[in-house]
């Protein structure tokens, strides 16, 4: 990781975040410019000094005439975003997740690229060398740098130019099968009967007819239709046969059976990766089932087998046990005497089983004569059902394979425990795939509850690279444990320690709610803002946080009440380069906060502050100069440094008192506005005292937020001092000539 550049970082990394929408379309590696690859060699300094460029570059380009929205974005999520990279543990895990999400995203990237590629092989049986060219400007219209295409593009054969097609046959369409799907699933929904499992099946054919046999069935089943009354079955069967000439008559019927092929193979890939996770290989019994289940979706035996052995091969398991199934699979008929068995609703995988009295007879037969008792699998049965409900769905498959082998066949008890045992581990790799996020993020409380949900229906379930429940179980509630213990310890320690103590606390429970309810109690606001012009920006500058390690968050406060995120810095200064120099100068905003967490703002009202600045300071002949500042007495009317003004008529206000942190008083007659003023050396000499801070109250104000927040500097002495408008509506403020002991609260005990 080289020096910062921020040309490069411009051209490189934020124009491609901007194209491709946003943020939230990008990941913290990325977007700070760190190498994912050395995230667990690079140490906290290094990545520190290249967050804290990255930052100023964006403060010096808030207002770039395209990029403003995306840094703007950046800069408000900039807090939470740096403190995932700066500690070596965090970064170091959430590496992991991002390159998994860069992974899953590229590959979503290259999906056009994929199909493309996969039509050329089936094809040309290879990547002509004169389509490499084509494929790479999909690619790159896709968002796929040149590297990664050239990576992925390498796993697939190459043919040279000019190679002549392999065949001429045109795969149908995903979308085509799916409607002729949809329109057989229909049918068997209005007729009340099993749906057809393929056009064959309609036409009560077996798969692969040749077509003088497909079309005396199709003009069979036409003829028979148009003796029906109209009606939607009429006009879903004359679609489907409408779908058999253009498919099986005038198309290619191997291609259908492909297309049956391809998606059976989907539907049988989690079946068989379910399988391989209980067994760690594929038992005679289990490639029988899903054989059955191929056959199920509309295929002859041949083809059913094939598919499941380009799953076995694809999975890397024994091919030779898919042949070694049981004489009942041997014996299954053709199409049409499979439509005199129950099929499943789409979607599932149950297999369909003969329903004839001498079929059943037959393997219960079979299951006795080599078994013993016809209710010893029962009895087995119960116990992995039991040990389902228990929670151990693996423990449980072994039962229920132990009791498939005394029964002979898949009877349905036994199809409808092994399809709930399935859905129970699928289940199962989700939660694990939430957990493992969970705790990687520090999310505990949200990891207890995957957790214990895990604990609760399948505890035997191992998570990714064999992780065990209970070990996992057991680091979550000891990373919990010392978030409470960091907990109960800040709720008894001061403030400031409190706040270090809270955010302790949040770095182990991510999502705690009472860790960042505590850090919210104890982050302590900044102090009083001054805002002046400076060359071509306003500066805005403010007391700190007493509370250590915050950032600070500025907003820009317009006449009409919108804000507008001005930046966020560590400093206590910012520069506002987006007011025009003709305008008047906006209210500002500033909130000190850490991991997320805002303090109460600290606030200037523009007209307030600039009604203030405005009034002439006179300084008497003989009057105090700025040496003898220390020696003003309130009382001497010879050192007051403002003139007398209408507003001094107002009673003074009184009951002055601190509540909460809050300051509180009774207002004078007629008064619905006032300037609170405070030091911390002395009391306030004036209400534009340029030592002091000082914010304007209107009595609504004070009445919405029960008083008024003060700094947390303590001793503090205060003075309010009243208000009234002219004619014309400008702000007149009460000078010093009232008592200044009704104004002023300096005593400490009251502010303690």
């Amino acid at each position: 990781m080289g020096p910062f550049d921020a040309n490069d970082y411009r051209s490189r990394v934020l124009g491609p975040i901007h194209a491709r929408g946003g943020v939230e379309h990008s990941d913290p590696f990325e977007i700070y410019d760190i190498p994912l690859a050395e995230a667990t060699t690079l140490d906290d300094a290094a990545v520190s000094a290249q967050i804290d460029a990255v930052w100023a570059f964006w403060q010096r380009s808030r207002d770039h005439p395209r990029y403003r929205g995306v840094i703007d974005a950046l800069l408000r999520q900039h807090p939470e975003l740096a403190a995932a990279l700066r500690g070596r543990r965090a970064r170091v895990e959430l590496a992991q997740v991002v390159a998994q999400a860069r992974a899953e995203r590229e590959d979503e990237r290259f999906a056009t690229v994929a199909a493309a590629a996969d039509r050329l092989v089936e094809r040309f049986g290879g990547l002509p060398e004169d389509k490499i060219p084509g494929l790479r400007l999909i690619a790159t219209g896709a968002g796929v740098d040149a590297a990664e295409f050239d990576r992925r593009i390498a796993g697939y054969p190459r043919v040279p130019a000019g190679t002549p097609e392999r065949t001429t046959r045109r795969s149908v369409p995903r979308q085509v099968l799916r409607q002729v799907r949809a329109d057989l699933d229909e049918l068997g929904r209005i007729v009340g009967e099993d749906a057809p499992r393929s056009l064959f099946d309609l036409l009560g054919v077996p798969p692969g007819s040749d077509l003088a046999t497909v079309r005396s069935a199709r003009d069979g089943a036409a003829t028979r239709n148009r003796a029906r009354r109209p009606d939607r079955r009429r006009a879903l069967i004359d679609d489907l046969l409408a779908a058999v000439t253009t498919l099986l008559l005038d198309g290619d019927p191997e291609a259908y059976l492909d297309a049956l092929a391809a998606a059976a193979a989907d539907l049988l890939r989690p079946r068989l990766a379910a399988v391989l996770l209980v067994e760690d290989r594929l038992l005679p019994a289990d490639a029988a089932l899903l054989v059955t289940a191929a056959r199920g979706e509309g295929l002859d035996r041949a083809r059913a087998e094939a598919v499941v052995r380009a799953l076995a091969r694809e999975a890397g398991v024994d091919e030779a046990v898919i042949t070694q199934v049981p004489e009942q699979e041997q014996a299954q008929g053709s199409a049409p005497e499979r439509r005199t068995r129950p099929t499943p609703a789409r979607g599932t995988t149950r297999e369909p089983v003969a329903t004839s009295g001498h079929a059943a007879a037959a393997a219960a037969t079979a299951g006795r004569s080599r078994h013993g008792s016809d209710q010893d699998w029962r009895e087995i049965l119960e116990q992995a059902r039991v040990l389902l409900d228990a929670g151990a769905p693996i423990a449980a498959h072994e039962r229920l394979a132990h009791a498939l082998e005394i029964a002979g066949t898949a009877t349905q008890p036994i199809r409808a425990l092994g399809e709930a045992i399935e859905s129970v581990i699928r289940r199962a790799h989700d939660g694990w795939a939430r957990l493992t996020q969970a705790v990687a993020a520090h999310r505990l409380e949200q990891a207890r509850q995957l957790a214990a949900e895990l604990s609760r229906i399948a505890r035997d379930v191992p998570g990714p690279d064999g992780a065990d429940l209970a070990t996992v179980t057991v680091e979550v509630e000891e990373r919990h444990q010392r978030a409470g213990e960091l907990l109960a310890a800040a709720a008894a320690a001061a403030p400031a320690e409190r706040a270090a103590l809270a955010m302790a606390a949040l770095e182990l429970a991510a999502d705690s709610d009472e860790a960042r309810a505590l850090l919210l109690e104890s982050l302590l606001p900044p102090g009083a803002l001054a805002v002046r012009r400076a060359a071509g920006a306003v500066e805005v500058s403010w007391v700190p946080s007493p509370t250590p390690g915050v950032h600070y968050r500025v907003l820009r406060i317009g006449t009409d009440g919108s804000s507008r995120a001005v930046g966020v810095t560590a400093t206590t200064r910012i520069d506002d380069g987006g007011v025009p120099a003709e305008a008047t100068l906006p209210g500002y905003e500033v909130r000190a906060g850490i991991a997320g967490v805002w303090s109460q703002p600290a606030v200037w009202q523009g007209p307030a502050a600039e009604e203030l600045a405005a009034e002439t300071i006179t300084e008497p002949a003989g009057g105090p100069t700025a040496q003898a500042a220390d020696a003003i007495d309130p009382e001497d009317e010879s050192t007051r440094l403002l003139t007398r003004t209408p507003a001094d008529s107002l009673e003074p206000a009184r009951d002055l008192a601190v509540v909460a942190g809050r300051l509180q008083w009774t207002w004078p007659d007629g008064c619905t506005e006032v300037i609170v003023t405070w030091r911390p050396d002395m009391p306030p000499i004036a209400a534009n005292d340029p030592v002091a801070g000082f914010r304007k109250v209107t009595n609504a104000r004070y009445e919405l937020d029960d008083g008024l927040p003060l700094p947390a500097t303590r001793p503090l002495y205060i003075a309010i001092f009243g208000c009234v408008r002219d004619r014309a509506g400008q702000l007149i403020v009460a000078s010093i000539a009232a008592p200044p002991a009704r104004r002023l609260l300096p005593t400490r005990d009251r502010l303690a």
